[in-house]
């Protein structure tokens, strides 16, 4: 019996029937039945309990659904599936090898989709599109859009739930072309709160740099030949730009796992910890408000160690307290001079040319090797006779040699003789001896009757028990004051002619200052050791 349908029809049992036009299909009660050969034409619905298609040729189209209208949301199959664990379409390619397809989609159109998977269930694990293979180099889904133009997909996926996934990889996720992500994406983590939200080790390898001007402004990471790096720049304009690090948040540690103490805290092992250059500019800066601005501590070395070609090793400013403070259990600050220039510091303190303050401070012994020189020299005592309010000042005994005094009183015996017995190193250090004497008490008169020799000189008075004040004065000549002894007068450089080491006292205004860094007291033409003038003119022509 052959039935024509147009309608929707229910089929059961053992009936052939035929749809439209073809050879009829016979529908059998038994499973699996006998292989039937023919076609069904169908222009409503047919409403059946299950459907198996097979066809064993290898470029068989085994269910063909071709929706031909060129408008509308038509389908070329539609598929469905009410249950909260079921799948509305299961694709899937049993060969264990060759390039096959659980799911092929494509669309020709610019803005169509090869695979569409959408899940109106609000709660279970439902799946859009599910596809699976067993094939080593098969793919579950495979979507393909062959437009080039139009915001097109080869598949798009899409889920409704806010905690669901619109597509869902488990195991590795490799994408060959660009990936863009819309909203947040999460890497070890089911929900990103930012925009790259990862739980675990992130590790980049290879280098993408320099991009394109398109990509803007942003921060780059990566790794280039042996080493990574970490940036921010702006390929539009070509700029660098600020990277900062724990802005608002806590410490940042540079080979350490639990910085502590700083801000940025770096624990350079058994290398420097910190190592900072500048071809023009300043190697490190620091400010602090209220505290040191550099703070430096070694238990075997310098705490810190400072050095410059051509300017300042180690600058420190502070507006409240000490601009660099250095500790150690042998040497608190060590400056070292390598350079050839005539002017030349170890160490140098500027008071910017004030009347009040210091240059240099120092609590304790003080030792020059060396010559020390200076434009003054005295010394500050609590005054004696008012030592709570009052300070008492004296000048140093100033002289043109390596002068040493000596002092003191004797009394001549009954002869009008006294033997003065100096130190036993006396004579080892001086020569050139000078003598004063001086009668106490009453009118006599005294002479050195033997100078110096064996370290002992005399003295006799005209009357017996006369009490005399004496002063002796020798010139040094021990080893380093016979090699370095003072040019008393030398000639300014000629770059120097016409200022002054302190102008205001010649009634001349600071801008003929010589700074005194770079005051040479030996000049730039070589001094000529001269015998101490005796009248006249205190210095020859001034050379050409």
């Amino acid at each position: 019996m052959l039935f024509a349908l147009a309608a929707t029809t229910t089929v059961a049992g053992g009936l052939s029937m035929f749809f439209g036009q073809g050879t009829p299909v016979n529908l059998q009660p038994t499973t699996p039945g006998t292989q039937q050969v023919g076609n069904a034409n169908v222009s409503g619905r047919v409403i059946a309990g299950s459907i198996q298609a097979e066809n064993s040729s290898p470029t068989a189209q085994v269910i063909v659904g071709n929706a031909t209208s060129t408008t509308g949301a038509n389908f070329g199959g539609f598929f469905r599936s009410d249950s909260v664990l079921g799948r509305a379409l299961y694709g899937r390619a049993s060969a264990k090898s060759g390039t096959t397809s659980g799911v092929y989609g494509q669309s020709d159109s610019p803005a169509g989709r090869g695979v569409t998977g959408v899940v109106a269930a609000t709660s279970g694990n439902a799946t859009g599109v599910w596809g699976q293979t067993a094939s080593a180099g098969g793919r579950g889904v495979y979507g393909y859009n062959t437009s080039a133009t139009g915001v097109n997909y080869g598949v798009y996926g899409r889920s409704m739930s806010p905690a669901g996934f619109g597509v869902y990889a488990e195991g590795t996720l490799g994408a060959s072309g660009n990936g863009v992500i819309g909203g947040n994406l999460g890497v070890g983590v089911s929900n990103p709160q930012a925009r790259l939200h990862s739980n675990g080790t992130s590790w980049f390898t290879g280098d993408t740099t320099p991009l394109p001007p398109a990509a803007g402004g942003g921060v780059a990471v990566g790794f280039s030949g042996s080493q990574g790096y970490l940036f921010a720049f702006d390929y539009a304009s070509f700029t660098p730009k600020n990277l900062l690090l724990q802005g608002p948040g806590g410490n940042v540690g540079v080979g350490t796992l639990s910085p502590s103490s700083g801000r940025l805290h770096v624990d350079g092992g058994n290398t420097t910890a910190v190592y900072a250059t500048s071809t023009s500019g300043i190697g490190s800066y620091s400010v602090s408000g209220t505290n040191a601005a550099v703070y430096g501590y070694s238990s075997s070395d310098y705490g810190v160690d400072g050095r410059s070609n051509n300017s300042i090793g180690v600058y420190g400013q502070s507006y409240s307290s000490g601009g660099v403070l250095a500790q150690g259990p042998y040497i608190g600050v060590q400056g070292n001079s390598t350079g050839s220039d005539a002017n030349r510091q170890a160490v140098r303190g500027d008071n910017a040319g004030s009347a009040t303050g210091y240059a240099g401070l120092f609590y304790g012994n003080t030792w020059v090797v060396g010559t020390l020189t200076k434009s003054a020299g005295a010394f500050l005592i609590d005054h004696p006779l008012d030592p709570e309010n009052k300070y008492l000042t004296h000048s140093f005994v100033e002289s043109p040699d390596m002068k040493n005094i000596y002092d003191g009183t004797v009394v001549t015996d009954a002869q009008g003789v006294a033997m003065v017995e100096m130190p036993e190193w006396f004579d080892a250090l001086n020569k050139d001896f000078r003598y004063q004497l001086t009668v106490i008490g009453q009118f006599a008169q005294a002479i050195v009757a033997k100078e110096i020799e064996n370290n002992i000189f005399v003295i006799r008075t005209d009357k017996p028990n006369v009490k005399v004040s004496w002063q002796v004065t020798g010139i040094r000549k021990d080893p380093y004051a016979e090699k370095n002894r003072l040019e008393v007068e030398t000639y300014k450089p000629k770059e120097f002619r016409g200022k002054f080491i302190y102008p205001a006292g010649y009634g001349e205004p600071n801008s003929k200052g010589i700074p005194a860094n770079m005051v040479n007291l030996n000049g730039s033409i070589a001094a000529k050791k001269r015998p101490r003038p005796t009248g006249g003119s205190a210095l020859p022509p001034t050379p050409r």
